[in-house]
């Protein structure tokens, strides 16, 4: 079976959708609500109680109360949060609490379009899982997908990069929120043992510099200086992109990406490119890494 969950920072992740292109926004269907709470009922027997739908009716609930209160935290920092939630709601992804045993925090399912979190963890856990989840749906929308057109270790380079600058993202998000007066976000980044030290990488280089896009550039390089998250992310991009083929009955293609194919893919809500297309770890063949 295709793997189809997208774990978030301490997990691993394998996007499964269509391929690289640019994305034109087409109308609504009609019939899209219907089609969303199906996918929502699939999820999870329980789903009106436990999700969220932008634009909807919701229930008043426990659950819904939760999830407010994150997106709440978030409008702390208004431009990339009001952006992140617009792809979203776009996409008109689901938000819901997790409450099986699962063995994961948080995470994007891209099959049922859902990002889910789990109802024990703190405020601000759940917020930096929102975050992290949120850039993935973005990236998502913006044509940042994996696809069985192209080579599977080039797949894998492209795992690398969305991993890296969802990690970037995040790390500017929970440092503007600092800035905005609203810290705690930003201080639980650090308790993640396996990734802190991108955020410390990004919190060297805003302090050295006051540049929002350098801080954001050397987050994403620090990203590929652990031996555990390359190996980690390699193996399941490979067992993604394998399940892929094996559902698809399709033959293995060996085609390179573009070479333009990142150009974008670090562009800030207000359009400015941190330039992680640039970077001497987004261009490494993954081939050779192993």
């Amino acid at each position: 079976m295709t793997i189809v969950k997208l774990f978030g920072l301490v997990f691993l992740q394998v996007y499964i959708t269509s391929s690289h292109a640019a994305i034109d926004l087409p109308e609504p269907q009609c019939d899209k609500t219907d089609k969303r709470q199906e996918l929502a009922k699939s999820w999870h027997f329980e789903y009106i109680d436990r999700c969220y739908f932008q634009g909807k009716d919701n229930p008043i609930n426990e659950n819904t109360g939760c999830l407010e209160s994150i997106f709440q935290t978030m409008r702390n920092e208004p431009l990339l949060a009001n952006y992140l939630l617009d792809q979203a709601k776009y996409m008109d992804t689901a938000f819901c609490i997790e409450d099986r045993a699962d063995g994961c925090r948080g995470y994007f399912d891209y099959h049922f379009n859902i990002i889910a979190v789990r109802k024990e963890l703190d405020l601000f856990t759940k917020v930096n899982i929102f975050i992290h989840e949120l850039r993935h749906v973005d990236q998502v929308v913006r044509g940042f997908s994996q696809s069985l057109d192209y080579d599977e270790y080039e797949m894998v380079r492209q795992t690398f990069a969305v991993e890296a600058d969802a990690n970037a993202i995040l790390a500017l998000f929970c440092w503007r929120l600092k800035q905005n007066g609203f810290p705690r976000a930003w201080n639980k980044l650090f308790e993640l043992t396996r990734y802190s030290d991108i955020y410390d990488a990004f919190k060297r280089e805003i302090l050295s510099s006051n540049d929002e896009l350098k801080a954001s550039r050397m987050a994403f390089i620090q990203w590929y200086k652990s031996e555990w998250r390359l190996t980690s992310y390699f193996r399941n991009s490979l067992s993604g992109y394998h399940d892929m083929l094996d559902d698809s009955k399709l033959i293995q293609h060996y085609q390179k990406l573009p070479e333009d194919y990142f150009e974008n893919l670090c562009v800030l809500p207000d359009g400015r490119n941190y330039g992680c297309h640039l970077t001497d770890e987004i261009k490494n063949q993954t081939e050779s890494l192993f």
